[in-house]
């Protein structure tokens, strides 16, 4: 599978649905447009720019992976809030009914509901091939040179 890269300019829905119809990730920059971007109104929507949702507590989620199957992210809050200093998110997680899950809250967000927003490689991810000078992709190899 490869992937499509673009930037803002190129977040619209078709983009993303003519990338998957060719087996492609469509990685394009998200562009907010005209979207109300307050903190009231992310936490009313139920997640942040990023597509993150958050937790009962109010805390954001994390992500946990992403299942081709079900073309479906998820993100879990991992129990953030035991080491939160916020005391209204320590009374939270005193009666909190995820609090016995693994990782605690967990929320999927599907490609179909999210096309913009949901993408196969979740923006919040570090990308894998993180290099040194900051670019993305695989750093260059030094030349070695050639023993015979």
């Amino acid at each position: 599978m490869g992937s499509g890269l673009a930037d803002a300019k190129y977040d619209e829905i078709n983009n993303y649905t003519f990338s998957r119809s060719q087996g492609a990730i469509p990685i394009i920059d998200y562009n907010p447009r005209s979207e109300n971007l307050s903190p009231l109104a992310l936490k009313t929507r139920g997640y942040d720019h990023k597509g993150r949702p958050y937790a009962p507590c109010g805390l954001l989620t994390r992500p946990n992976g992403f299942d081709q199957k079900s073309q479906r992210a998820s993100f879990s809050c991992r129990r953030q809030c035991i080491a939160s200093n916020d005391p209204q998110i320590r009374q939270y997680a005193e009666n909190c009914r995820h609090w016995i899950n693994y990782y605690g809250f967990t929320r999927h967000m599907s490609v179909n509901e999210f096309p913009r927003l949901i993408i196969e490689d979740p923006r919040t991810q570090k990308c894998r091939g993180s290099r040194p000078d900051g670019r993305h992709g695989p750093a260059p190899q030094a030349h070695q040179p050639i023993h015979r």
